[in-house]
């Protein structure tokens, strides 16, 4: 299943999907390789005083109609967020899988405001 991405708005505000498909869990290796050309956007931040460190990972394909972003902060807790539930799976895979995942993995479409806030904050990044 496939929702519309948003239109970015030009007064820079965040856009706002209405639904998103979210992959959630912890990982018990937290490693992460990112494959080379491909093409995906990536924000490490190393924390700050009275922030924690955390990985971005924004994947956009199918001429910029599908975006799948992965989030994963300090402790391997990662939240992966897409427009596509294919696309959030693939980049499941590709990315959190071999960081060895936690059996409790939760899939599934949501509206929540704060994970719909989130996605919309990763879709605006550089």
């Amino acid at each position: 299943m496939r929702v519309a991405l948003p239109n970015l708005r030009p007064n820079g505000h965040a856009p706002q999907p209405t639904k998103v498909f979210a992959i959630t869990g912890i990982c018990e290796n937290p490693e992460f390789r990112l494959g080379s050309g491909s093409g995906d956007f990536c924000v490490v931040h190393m924390g700050a005083r009275g922030t924690d460190p955390f990985l971005i990972v924004r994947r956009v394909s199918q001429e910029g109609a599908v975006a799948a972003t992965v989030r994963v902060e300090w402790e391997g807790v990662f939240t992966v967020l897409a427009n596509d539930d294919a696309e959030a799976e693939q980049l499941f895979k590709d990315l959190i899988a071999p960081a060895q995942p936690e059996e409790d993995v939760q899939r599934q479409w949501t509206d929540e405001a704060e994970t719909l806030r989130m996605f919309a904050d990763i879709l605006i990044l550089a």
